[in-house]
C-alpha cells in the first residue's frame, strides 16, 4: 500500500516507525498527491483540501475545527497528529465509516475508534484538561511540577505526567485547543500560568 504524507520530521517517524509492509513517500504538497486508487495521503494543517481531485482517503490534523465546518468531502477523515500521537497504536478518527476505511488502518496497524465530529479528541480533551488542572495547582503552590509529574505517573499509572505531557505535545498546542473550546464551555478556561506559559 502507498500511502503519501505531507507532514514535518517528528510526524513522519512517529508513522514510519510503528508501521510494516507500507510504501512511505514524503510529499511536499497536495498537488503532489497520486491519484493511484491505493493510495492515501495523511496530511499535516493547513492543508487546503478543497482543490484536490483525490477520492481515496485523506487524513487531515484539525484539532481546532470539525469536519462539518470544514466542509470536507466524506472521502476526508480527522486524526490527532499532535506529537506522541501518531505513534500510539489507537487512533481516534472522526469521518465516514466504511470498508476502505478499515482496510487501510488495518494496514497501518492501528487499533481504532470513530468518534464524533468535534473540536478536539477525546483524549486530547482530556489530557488537556488534566495539563490545565496541573497548572492551576503549581500557581496554588500544591507542589512543584517535578512532584505532580511523578504523584500522577505513581498514581495513576500515565506514561507521563501533566508537564511531561505539555512539553512533549506543545504548551501552545494545549492553549489553543483550551482556548477554542472555552468559548462555548468556561469548563475549559486556560488556566492563567498556563496561558503566559504558551503566549511566551
Amino acid at each position: 500500500m502507498l500511502i503519501e504524507v505531507i507532514c514535518n520530521n517528528q510526524q513522519w517517524d512517529e508513522l514510519v516507525q510503528k508501521s510494516t509492509g507500507i510504501d512511505w513517500k514524503k510529499i511536499d504538497n497536495i498537488h503532489q498527491a497520486s491519484t493511484l486508487a491505493n493510495a492515501l495521503c495523511i496530511l499535516n494543517t493547513n492543508v487546503d483540501i478543497h482543490n484536490t481531485k483525490l477520492s481515496h482517503p485523506i487524513f487531515i490534523n484539525q484539532p481546532l475545527n470539525t469536519l462539518a465546518n470544514l466542509k470536507a468531502s466524506a472521502n476526508v477523515y480527522k486524526i490527532n497528529a499532535w506529537p506522541g500521537f501518531l505513534q500510539a497504536t489507537h487512533w481516534e478518527i472522526m469521518g465516514t465509516e466504511n470498508d476502505t476505511i478499515h482496510a487501510i488502518l488495518k494496514a497501518l496497524q492501528r487499533q481504532y475508534s470513530f468518534v464524533q465530529d468535534a473540536i478536539g479528541f477525546v483524549s486530547t480533551r482530556i489530557i488537556s484538561m488534566i495539563i490545565n488542572e496541573a497548572y492551576f495547582a503549581l500557581a496554588e503552590n500544591v507542589s512543584t511540577k517535578t512532584e505532580i509529574d511523578i504523584a500522577m505517573k505513581l498514581g495513576t499509572n500515565y506514561p507521563y505526567g501533566p508537564f511531561e505531557w505539555a512539553d512533549k505535545i506543545g504548551i501552545q498546542n494545549v492553549y489553543r485547543l483550551l482556548h477554542c473550546l472555552s468559548k462555548t464551555d468556561k469548563r475549559y478556561t486556560p488556566a492563567p500560568l498556563l496561558q503566559n506559559a504558551a503566549l511566551q
